[in-house]
């Protein structure tokens, strides 16, 4: 009698407070590399009393310095109950097995034999890169009118078979899509299934991969740029109309083109703006223009922003080959109105005045009041020294302007 009372009371006990770990739900079986995840546990009482206070943890061996890490701290489950507990998001990036650990730890707990549960899972890794454009070859110079087929070498470097599209484009008008279906570990050339007719300019071709999920997508598109001839065409002429300085950093660039041939003329204009170094294009427009002999046309662009300094503008005319017609322009952008008055040298100094500037030209000579070269001029007073080119130096030429430094 005395060794049943002992058994009833120990079996009465372990069944009192007992919570477990069920199952993992997520994640599980296979993911994708670049998924969303967010981790999930089933977690029970399979006792006869209600458990507070219990906290639980989520874990990821992914291979990252730490892992992924969460917990759910404090919470409370009534007796014969089930409860899902869900933490922060999950990404994999790379990595093919890995394993999800969960885990409660419950004050009084009974049986903490069920208090883990751990299982194994597979990330499928998603990595397509375009390693290189084949067709246009980069930096290579062709003729207006070649047709050819955009290519480019793409590979899988994942570890599963993907199909996917390839787009590839060249300047603002050809667009074209290829679908591929690559093995693990395989690569292909590519080849746009539309035909690209060269037009005369200076255009970019862009090769990308579309991989949802990819896990580097910066490695999905490639870019390369080529140079397609034209034909002079002797009697056409074109000039950018920009002012020296623009005194607002939005504003419309504007130039003309003219025909003072005796027959008609269709040829390509082409209008783009560099930064001070010459690199890179930061405004590219063309079109397609027809002028009678004689007539000459307003180049119309589209309104643009740029940030305060120098830069410059360049319109090009083609007509199918050698080099085209061209015509360029530095101008100043300054924010509001820039440059108040233009001083002439040491008699403009002698009258007090001076040009109230927002950015000093590039390389100027710039001295305080008191006749010290600054190299890093803050706002304020300051002269510039202007001198005359090798050939016609003479001291009487350098002249002296004094400007009035705003930012």
């Amino acid at each position: 009698m005395r060794t049943l009372i002992v058994v009833f009371v120990l079996a009465g006990a372990a069944f009192a407070l007992d919570v477990s770990v069920d199952t993992i739900l997520a994640p599980g079986g296979t993911v994708d590399s670049g998924q969303t995840i967010i981790p999930r546990m089933v977690v029970s009482n399979l006792g006869n009393e209600p458990a507070d206070s219990v906290n639980a943890w989520f874990t990821i061996d992914d291979g990252t310095p730490g892992g992924y890490r969460d917990s759910v701290a404090h919470f409370d489950i009534l007796a014969h109950t089930t409860e899902t507990l869900a933490f922060h998001v999950w990404v994999p990036r790379g990595r093919d097995s890995m394993a999800a650990t969960a885990w409660i730890r419950c004050p009084a707990d009974t049986y903490p034999q069920n208090d883990t549960f751990q299982q194994r899972f597979l990330v499928r890794i998603k990595d397509v890169a375009v390693v290189q454009i084949t067709i246009p070859a980069p930096d290579t110079v062709v003729d207006s009118g070649v047709v050819f087929y955009p290519q480019g070498r793409v590979w899988n470097y994942g570890n599963i078979s993907l199909n996917f599209d390839v787009h590839f484009s060249i300047g603002p008008s050809y667009h074209s899509t290829r679908n591929l279906t690559l093995i693990a570990g395989g690569a292909t050339l590519a080849t746009a299934p539309d035909p690209y007719t060269a037009t005369p300019g200076i255009w970019g071709c862009r090769v990308g991969a579309v991989v949802v999920g990819d896990l580097h997508p910066e490695n999905n598109i490639m870019l390369d740029t080529f140079t397609v001839r034209g034909r002079i065409f002797e009697s056409l002429w074109v000039r950018v109309e920009m002012p020296d300085t623009v005194d607002t950093t939005e504003f419309t660039p504007c130039g003309r083109a003219g025909n003072c041939g005796i027959d008609p003329a269709t040829f390509w204009l082409f209008f783009n703006i560099y930064d001070s170094a010459g690199t890179p294009r930061l405004f590219a427009e063309s079109s397609q223009v027809m002028l009678n002999p004689s007539d000459s046309t307003d180049i119309e662009l589209t309104p643009c922003r740029f940030e305060p300094g120098v830069y410059l503008a360049v319109v090009m005319a083609y007509i199918n080959c050698e080099r085209p017609v061209a015509d360029s322009h530095y101008f100043w952008v300054v924010p509001g109105s820039g440059v108040e008055e233009a001083a002439n040298g040491e008699e403009r100094m002698a009258n007090g005045g001076a040009s109230v500037l927002r950015r000093l030209p590039p390389g100027a000579v710039v001295f305080d009041a008191m006749g010290r070269r600054v190299f890093d001029p803050k706002p304020g007073i300051y002269f510039v020294r202007a001198e005359p080119s090798a050939a016609s130096r003479k001291p009487s030429a350098i002249t002296v302007r004094k400007v009035i430094l705003q930012r």
